[in-house]
């Protein structure tokens, strides 16, 4: 990315490269030679002018889709009408949108470090038009289609007589359960003191034997797991708590089970009519059976020891099997961040790992999954994510950033939260959530699951109640609820309000989320935060479209 110090005082020169049968075209809006790190050399033609480009976040969610550019050029030697007549056309074509900056005449650049800004395939190209050359076109560049069809579990992890033969039958057609971070609680009975459990993840009853060498294999996951014991019941009750072994299917595939043979629990050949079903809690004290600290978790996570749960770590595994062009470079870059935000459960039904993502992950994380250069990048939403947040760039509105529109809402007073609850820590076995955590503006009455917050004190006083409740089946850790309560609050105490401003080249550094603080006589802001949310080419410079929130905490009031 170029840097402030070298947007200063230079001229932009966009770059684009086209594909088409084979030949990449380049233009720029004059000839111009750029060099490349080998000392080699690529020429741009003249031609490229009238770009729009533009580009905007909705800071949080998700946006795959992306923006588009749309332009015109003249091809050299290239008839495309003739070209169609031969079954050509430039639709679908690879493109990149790039730019370097120039000063004193000089490219400041070599090519490997212009700066890319788009990058698609052609679209919609309008061609044959009888006032123009026949090699003029017009088309928009569009994000290539992502494709998003990856399963979270593969169609063949499904108990059946061929995987397992001559299994219990009520476990037919179940789908090997996949067991994300530790899932369940320990906690203690306020009236009685006793120690309980909460359940959270389906295991089956898969092979089993009587006799002199009798076993009931219960499967506990589809996969190699961290925990080395793990705590079990049956419907009627039973628990028990067992070591973790391994073993695979009749496809080859490792899973891991208990073998629930001489416990209380309900087994294969007891006489019994009830359902043989059995549900598991990862989260529990080992020390009562011989071990020490908690008893561990389930998918093993092989790049930083022990077991995922952090979100960073499972929103990557999850981006492997989602089947997309995912820049992991950039997913790296904030997976410390995210993995602050502790995430366990199962998964044990056919759904791709995008969707699962989509739905159960990213609405609880202050971030935007949107489409970039080099596939599906995270965008971080700075201000809300950490309280006390001070950006370091400052802009004062002058000649060179000018305000150039008036103040409007950018959200309505119907998106104001300032009571959020959260329920949490799901049971599996009876299938409701077991804990909440709200965030609300009364102060006197603290607790583990309710705590208060300036901004829905204040929001409140402002505008009355807003309440807005969410479940989650994934979060099981407590910190994890109450930051995800707090930051929702935080998010939506306020409304946004919304102005555009002209720039200078120089300020082509600025990207979406980017926060600054701003100056300005006219708004009588005095190093405000404000976050840059759009932004396109005017032809000569910049056009930003710039948030700024209605928030007395962070804003002071103007005398």
């Amino acid at each position: 990315m170029l840097s402030e110090s070298e947007h200063e005082a230079a001229v932009l020169a966009w770059l684009l490269d086209v594909e088409f049968k084979g030949i990449v075209y380049r233009f720029s809006q004059f000839t111009l030679d750029i060099e490349k790190a080998d000392g080699s050399s690529l020429q741009y033609i003249g031609g490229l002018s009238n770009i729009d480009y533009e580009e905007s976040t909705d800071l949080t969610g998700v946006n795959v889709e992306g923006n588009s550019v749309s332009l015109a050029l003249v091809f050299q030697d290239v008839d495309f009408v003739q070209e169609w007549r031969r079954g050509f056309v430039l639709d679908g074509s690879s493109c990149e949108l790039s730019y370097v900056l120039i000063k004193d005449g000089i490219v400041q650049q070599e090519y490997e470090n212009r700066e890319r800004v788009f990058v698609g395939e052609a679209s919609e190209a309008v061609f044959g038009d009888p006032l123009e050359p026949v090699g003029f076109v017009a088309f928009s560049i569009e994000n290539r289609p992502y494709t998003f069809a990856g399963p979270m579990i593969p169609k063949d992890h499904v108990i059946s007589e061929q995987t397992f033969p001559n299994t219990w039958e009520e476990s037919i057609g179940k789908v090997y359960p996949t067991v994300i971070g530790s899932p369940g609680s320990q906690y203690t009975n306020s009236s009685g003191g006793s120690t309980l459990y909460t359940y959270s993840t389906p295991a089956y009853l898969v092979k089993f034997q009587l006799g002199e060498t009798s076993f009931d294999y219960v499967m506990i996951a589809g996969h190699p797991v961290d925990a080395t014991h793990i705590r079990i019941r049956d419907s009627r009750y039973n628990a028990a708590v067992l070591p973790v072994l391994e073993g695979v299917d009749s496809n080859g595939v490792l899973y891991s089970y208990v073998d629930i043979e001489g416990t209380s629990l309900i087994q294969a050949h007891t006489l019994s009519n009830d359902v043989r079903e059995y549900w598991v809690t990862w989260n529990f004290d080992m020390a009562p059976f011989g071990g020490s600290g908690k008893s561990g978790g389930g998918l093993i996570n092989s790049e930083g020891g022990g077991f995922i749960h952090g979100a960073g770590d499972l929103i990557i595994w999850a981006l492997r099997k989602s089947g997309a062009v995912i820049d992991y470079q950039a997913w790296e870059s904030v997976r410390g961040l995210l993995n602050e935000y502790k995430f366990s459960g199962y998964i044990n039904e056919p759904v791709t790992a995008w969707n699962w993502l989509q739905n159960n992950i990213l609405p609880f994380l202050p971030i935007e999954a949107r489409a970039g250069i080099n596939g599906i990048k995270p965008l971080v939403n700075l201000l809300f994510v950490a309280a006390g947040y001070v950006p370091s760039r400052q802009i004062s509105t002058s000649s060179d950033f000018q305000v150039v529109s008036p103040i409007t809402m950018s959200s309505s007073l119907e998106d104001i939260v300032n009571r959020y609850e959260i329920r949490w820590c799901k049971s599996g076995y009876v299938q409701t959530l077991t804990e909440i955590h709200i965030v609300e503006a009364e102060r006197e009455y603290p607790s583990a699951a309710i705590s208060s917050s300036n901004y829905a004190w204040t929001s409140r006083n402002r505008y009355g109640l807003h309440e807005k409740t969410e479940d989650s089946d994934y979060i099981y850790d407590r910190n994890t609820a109450a930051r995800v309560a707090q930051e929702k609050v935080r998010a939506a105490a306020f409304p946004f309000r919304t102005f555009t401003v002209l720039a200078n080249i120089k300020f082509g550094y600025l990207q979406l989320g980017d926060v600054i603080r701003l100056t300005s006589d006219e708004l009588y802001l005095n190093d405000d935060p404000v976050i840059v949310v759009a932004k396109s080419w005017t032809g000569s410079g910049w056009r930003f479209i710039i948030n700024i929130e209605d928030n007395p905490i962070l804003i002071d009031r103007a005398v």
